[in-house]
């Protein structure tokens, strides 16, 4: 959360795998190369919020995490965007 708050949207794509998967209320879910297609549309966008893990498991060489991110989006001289708490999966 601290490099999305930031801007650093290199540092958010290198802690995640390839295989992301985003879980968004009202749209289908998403993979990584969509993620980065909009992340590539905030550029100037203000990001704040929180994040919290709701679930790490771990299966011999497999494992995932199931996470809340719950933030707000302002764009440059805009209202700001409240986005309710987003589901991510990540496999291994």
């Amino acid at each position: 959360m601290d490099a999305s708050k930031r801007g650093d949207t290199a540092t958010v794509l290198s802690l995640m795998t390839d295989d992301a998967i985003f879980m968004v209320p009202g749209r289908e879910p998403f993979d990584k190369e969509i993620f980065v297609a909009a992340a590539q549309e905030m550029t100037g966008v203000h990001v704040d919020g929180a994040n919290e893990i709701v679930e790490l498991q771990l299966l011999g060489d497999w494992a995932f995490m199931r996470g809340r991110i719950d933030m707000t989006a302002t764009p440059p001289n805009g209202k700001p965007v409240h986005h309710r708490p987003l589901s991510c999966l990540l496999p291994p």
